[in-house]
């Protein structure tokens, strides 16, 4: 596996949910394709313009209407939470016509061009009832289609996989961005990635490029800062917030409450629309909040040294991404337990264990905290991307800390074997058992 390029592609910055950005990124690219402007982040490799033509002087007025069909899970996870910079506008239609005002280059971070003259100009749209939501209940993983006509074209875009993964851009019958879908599968960073077991993915954190850990770094910075902002802003505008409450009644020596009042606060400030400005995991930002802001107040409290910070925060995004890939990128189950949860678990007992162990011990104890993790809390249900988010980060911050504590005790909440029964019988119903698959690959005798 690519260390370098797993790290650049599996953190990323995204303002606001990803989902609705995710939807605005699509119509974006939909829209200023026809006008010719390719976002340069898109592999030139995988471009055909010969053939097309293009409308330079395009308007959004010359737009009649925009069809995005989308899969269950996007379209619950975009359902409900705030836009930000949208005066507290929400929803996949907003989402999808506030991507007409937006810039592509800026990918997930493209709801930073709003303002407020262009919202007000997206409402007057909106009433004209120019977007289309169509949710295909066939479609497994992040699916999203957009059709944008106007009178002379038809500009298709298609997302796949994760946000901001474009594989097609077609106007009108020509190709003008493909790219072979199978190819993509095949050469993903998550395939070669679960192929790895346990002690590959230690050794990666320990070996990590200097590129890798500059990402890991400024992930560190970037998502503390986005706490720090969202406490500032709730205390500005007087809102009632669950983070700020559940500082005034837990004790901020506890380690467990510090870092789920940190968690939650910026959660919270991220699902209200606040612009914060954060670093994924997974392709989640709730999720880069929960890895990183638990992991900062660890550091605190043992200040081991910022090495052992990068490379525990290394391993929590590996696990988290493997869990993602037998999962699925978003499912019906929550990815702050099931995927940052079992990560952090792991990360955190990485943190707290001595650099000179062998590697048999570290294996044992950091597998000893996945298992403890998924043997809690894993099957809570994703009920959609919102306010309320914060509380399943806080139960799943409690946990993982708890877990990785476990570890390093003889406490062992389950047996292999147990566990391996119990997750069977609690994943069947939603999907295939994809956390039992994931613990007989750590763990496969």
């Amino acid at each position: 596996m690519d260390v370098k390029i797993f790290f650049k592609e599996s953190i990323k910055k995204s303002i606001g949910c990803t989902e609705p950005a995710a939807i605005g990124l699509s119509v974006s690219i939909a829209f200023h394709s026809i006008k010719g402007k390719i976002s340069s982040w898109l592999n030139k490799e995988y471009l055909k313009t010969s053939e097309v033509k293009f409308k330079s002087d395009l308007s959004i007025d010359d737009v009649t209407k925009v069809i995005v069909k989308l899969d269950k899970d996007t379209y619950r996870n975009a359902l409900q939470v705030v836009i930000p910079y949208a005066e507290g506008i929400k929803g996949c239609d907003n989402a999808a016509i506030l991507g007409l005002f937006c810039n592509p280059d800026k990918e997930l971070e493209l709801f930073k061009d709003l303002a407020n003259k262009k919202v007000l100009e997206s409402k007057i749209l909106m009433d004209k009832k120019k977007v289309e939501i169509v949710v295909n209940y066939e479609w497994e993983n992040l699916h999203i289609e957009t059709e944008l006509i106007t009178k002379m074209y038809k500009s298709t875009v298609k997302i796949i996989e994760k946000h901001s993964n474009v594989v097609c851009i077609k106007i009108n019958d020509k190709f003008l961005f493909k790219k072979d879908e199978m190819t993509f599968e095949e050469e993903s960073p998550l395939d070669k990635l679960i192929k790895l077991n346990l002690i590959d993915l230690i050794k990666i954190v320990e070996y990590l490029p200097d590129d890798s850990k500059e990402k890991l770094e400024e992930s560190i910075k970037v998502n503390y800062q986005a706490f720090k902002d969202a406490k500032k802003k709730f205390k500005e505008i007087k809102a009632k917030s669950i983070g700020l409450t559940l500082k005034k009644i837990i004790d901020l020596n506890n380690i467990i409450n510090s870092a789920k009042y940190k968690v939650v606060t910026a959660i919270e400030g991220r699902m209200a629309g606040f612009p914060l400005e954060i670093m994924t995991c997974a392709g989640s930002g709730n999720m880069g909040l929960i890895s990183t802001l638990t992991l900062i107040e660890l550091h605190d409290k043992y200040d081991k040294n910022q090495e052992k910070l990068i490379r525990a925060l290394g391993l929590t995004h590996l696990i988290a991404n493997y869990v993602s890939k037998y999962s699925g990128h978003l499912s019906a189950l929550c990815g702050c337990t099931i995927k940052a949860g079992i990560g952090l678990a792991a990360g955190i007992a990485y943190y707290l264990i001595e650099n000179d162990m062998n590697e048999k011990e570290k294996e044992r104890i950091i597998g000893s905290a996945i298992n403890s993790m998924i043997g809690s809390i894993t099957g809570i249900i994703c009920d959609g991307a919102k306010r309320s988010c914060a509380l399943k980060a806080a139960t799943a911050v409690d946990a993982a800390i708890t877990s990785a504590f476990l570890s390093l005790s003889t406490t062992v909440i389950l047996s292999k074997f147990e566990y391996l029964h119990r997750s069977y019988a609690i994943a069947r119903p939603i999907s295939p058992a994809p956390i039992t698959i994931i613990s007989m690959v750590f763990f496969p005798n």
